[in-house]
């Protein structure tokens, strides 16, 4: 006689999974994080070894962009620079001989959206998968 307390699945059917809700959903959290980090680096200022950078001609902030990944299931928050430019971003994270590094404003930006970021994927990942057929 089989234990009659146990659940133990058969079959399972096909299944759909809708990558578009949730890929909504990380470009609206890749924006936020980008509109954040915007705003990190908008103080009118020149900044000192450890500080957030401040905004001299507003080059740094313009550059700040968000890449879906071709996939739909990830974004990146990072400097999009055009080949000529140089790579004065990257020099204020790292630091230079000259220059000491001060404060990564996108990083500083994703810890402060991290909740928010977290609230959002486990709302929308149900959302995301429907099984067709379950069989007991």
């Amino acid at each position: 006689m089989p234990n009659q307390s146990q659940i133990k699945i058969t079959e399972m059917g096909a299944w759909d999974f809708n990558p578009d809700i949730l890929s909504a959903g990380l470009k609206r959290q890749g924006d936020a994080v980008e509109d954040l980090a915007r705003r990190l680096v908008s103080r009118n200022a020149v900044s000192k070894a450890g500080e957030l950078p401040g905004k001299q001609s507003g080059k740094l902030q313009k550059t700040i962009k968000v890449k879906m990944f071709r996939n739909k299931m990830g974004v990146i928050i990072t400097h999009r620079l055009k080949s000529d430019d140089d790579r004065y971003p990257f020099m204020l994270a790292y630091g230079t001989k000259k220059l000491a590094p001060r404060e990564d404003h996108i990083a500083t930006a994703m810890r402060a959206r991290r909740s928010a970021i977290i609230t959002m994927l486990k709302a929308t990942t149900p959302k995301t998968i429907s099984v067709k057929k379950v069989a007991l």
